[in-house]
């Protein structure tokens, strides 16, 4: 019997869990804000959080997170270099800092085109002081690593700077894709390096000399030290995180998991007790991957987005993600001030815009301003003001367009009305200050000319109705990933009819979700009584539903996978092997399939730290029967590994 500490690092809440492996009780939970801007500080405090004695029996920490999901989302982490080999690939790449260089195999693996050593040291020696990290991608590198190693080689001579190999991330064809993937992890690396320090820094000062392991997208674990080299398995982690605490709190096989967090609404297909694994690799934020995650539909909203008016009148709420007034009223005893005496002297009658949403800088040092824009930091020095203070004592043209594009390029926060607030204000979720919201959805009632009670009523219903969209969205999605929603003209017509309230259609249907729903989330508890009416839902909301990623973390699978393949070359009838190390030529498939065995038992031995594990395989074979010979053609080995760490 095992102590595990799980801890899933997200975008508003940092949670943590410790529960035994042989009882499955819950021993301890926190939840903690997260402080994206210093890790080490809302890790620190979980840590904290624990009884000395509880944290001498822990045997391991199993992390999730969120970060790299939000990171690749909204378009932050390190500069990356790419450097491609052989060709461009056709499609749109996630950074524009690239160079493309001569060398090329074929879909063989067969050299057609050798590497120049002189290019390949200009081409690296390019990227000096540009690039926080380098991507390399080759055609065909797949089916022949070799010249991505060496230039891999050359990069960590020259630049001494993180770099990432495709062929290492992926075995599958397709070369964009794999190319994508592999400037992601680039990306990455420091962030998520950045998190593992800090979650081993803390372990140190308790000194505990335990096991540190990390949720990959697919919901299983992955060890610290393979995690610092592909965090891009760390994609979805959160959401696959979400899935495995859902399922194992509510005891379904069959089911789609919502996590309602403070930023998105994330849903996840569970099938037979299992998360069910996009087969094509995951897809983020617009760019298709080769990462291996839980089938996952997200949409931008959560406990803190943005409730708003548009120009017609109607109420919107997200994506954007913002500060609650709940907590910045907790956070900011001044913003109180200011709002109360706006509140008192009625002032908001006169607001042509959200003039009672405030905004607070990330850099109070003012230093992160262009120089039209100083006036604003200089004002938001000492903290938060809203933007009818702002306006007057600033007076500059264009305000509202400056801010706003502040606020795009996330030297503004903004703090407005979310459902968080409102939650508040009804007294179901009351953590925080509630006067602050109170007094924020009475001026926004008043500026929609309605009162308090009407505008609660309006918002739970659209939410209600953004609820049984995402969901009926997720369903649609999981029985059909190849359908674009926003190019189909018929599923925007039947989303429309879903929340339409009177219509004159000649057609009128009823929709049923076959799985149950299993709700887990802080906010979700609340928002799901509005809910799945009209998709004919059963809902369940599990015990400690609020830490239910904390503890997915804590029950994830140790499991870890690989598959090498063997194909026979066709011109020199050799077998070859294509390994995650090397492609390798055997002049008979037993000596091959020996090879491929070391290979794969020498590479999981990396992935777990263990220098002793023998894994179990299966092999696979894909052979032809065909008329007239006693015996198939083989076309193709598999050889599938599986080991728990």
């Amino acid at each position: 019997m095992q102590t595990i500490l799980g801890i899933d690092t997200g975008g508003t809440y940092t949670d943590s869990v410790i529960i035994t492996t042989g009882t499955q009780a819950v021993l301890h939970k926190a939840k903690i804000l997260t402080t994206p801007q210093n890790l080490r500080d809302c890790i620190a405090r979980s840590f904290e959080q624990i009884p000395p004695p509880l944290r001498e029996q822990l045997s391991a920490v199993y992390l999730s997170t969120t970060l790299a999901t939000n990171a690749i989302a909204l378009r932050r982490g390190a500069e990356a270099g790419l450097i491609l080999i052989g060709a461009k690939p056709e499609g749109r790449l996630p950074t524009s800092l690239f160079r493309v260089m001569r060398g090329r195999h074929d879909i063989k693996g067969r050299v057609i085109q050798n590497l120049d050593p002189t290019e390949v040291e200009q081409t690296v020696d390019f990227f000096r002081g540009k690039a926080a990290a380098i991507a390399i991608s080759g055609y065909a590198s797949i089916r022949n690593p070799a010249h991505e190693a060496y230039v891999r080689n050359v990069v960590e001579e020259r630049l001494h700077i993180p770099v990432v190999c495709a062929h290492e991330l992926s075995s599958a064809l397709g070369f964009y894709e794999r190319t994508v993937t592999a400037v992601l992890n680039a990306r990455l690396i420091p962030a998520v390096h950045d998190l593992i320090r800090s979650v081993k820094a803390e372990m140190a000062r308790f000194d505990l000399s335990i096991p540190l392991m990390i949720v990959k997208g697919n919901g299983c674990l992955m060890h610290e030290a393979y995690a610092r080299l592909r965090p891009i398995e760390t994609l979805l982690s959160g959401p696959a995180a979400s899935a495995n605490g859902g399922r194992y709190l509510a005891k379904a096989r069959d089911c789609i998991v919502l996590d309602m967090g403070g930023t998105t609404t994330d849903l996840v297909n569970v099938t037979n007790g299992d998360l069910q694994i996009q087969s094509e690799g995951a897809r983020i934020a617009g760019w298709s991957t080769r990462v291996k995650a839980a089938e996952v539909f997200t949409v931008g909203l959560g406990g803190d987005s943005r409730i708003h008016a548009s120009a017609t009148g109607e109420i919107r709420i997200g994506p954007e993600k913002v500060i609650p007034f709940c907590r910045a009223g907790t956070q900011y005893p001044c913003l109180l001030q200011e709002i109360d005496e706006i509140y008192r002297s009625q002032a908001y009658d006169r607001f042509s815009y959200h003039d009672y949403e405030a905004f607070v800088s990330v850099d109070p040092d003012n230093a992160c301003f262009a120089e039209h824009a100083k006036p604003i930091g200089a004002a938001l020095t000492q903290g938060p003001h809203t933007f009818a203070f702002l306006a007057e004592a600033i007076r500059l043209p264009n305000l509202h367009a400056i801010i706003e594009e502040l606020v795009r390029q996330g030297r503004l926060l903004r703090i407005a009305l979310t459902p968080t607030d409102v939650l508040h204000v009804t007294g179901e979720y009351c953590p925080w200050d509630r006067r602050l919201p109170a007094q924020c959805l009475a001026m926004f009632s008043a500026r929609c000319k309605t009162d308090t009670p009407r505008m609660i009523s309006l918002i739970q219903q659209t939410m209600g109705n953004a609820i049984d969209r995402a969901l009926f969205q997720a369903a649609l999605y999981f029985d059909r990933p190849d359908l674009d929603f926003t190019q189909n003209d018929a599923v925007e017509y039947f989303l429309a009819q879903l929340n339409a309230k009177d219509t004159a259609s000649n057609l009128v249907g009823a929709y049923r979700l076959q799985k149950q729903v299993v709700a887990i989330g802080a906010p979700a508890v609340s928002w799901m009584r509005q809910a799945g009416r009209k998709l004919q839902l059963t809902v369940v909301v599990p015990p400690h539903a609020d830490i239910a990623n904390a503890i997915g973390a804590a029950v994830a699978s140790r499991r870890q996978q690989l598959d090498i393949l063997i194909r026979r070359e066709s011109v020199t009838a050799q077998f070859i092997v294509y390994s995650p190390q090397s492609r390798t030529a055997h002049g008979t498939l037993a000596a091959a399939t020996a090879h491929a065995i070391r290979s794969g038992t020498a590479f999981m031995r990396r992935l777990t730290q263990n220098p002793r594990l023998k894994p179990d395989y299966k092999i696979e074979d894909l052979e032809i029967a065909e008329t007239g010979r006693e015996s198939p053609i083989f076309i193709e080995r598999m050889i599938r590994f599986c080991a728990a760490q």
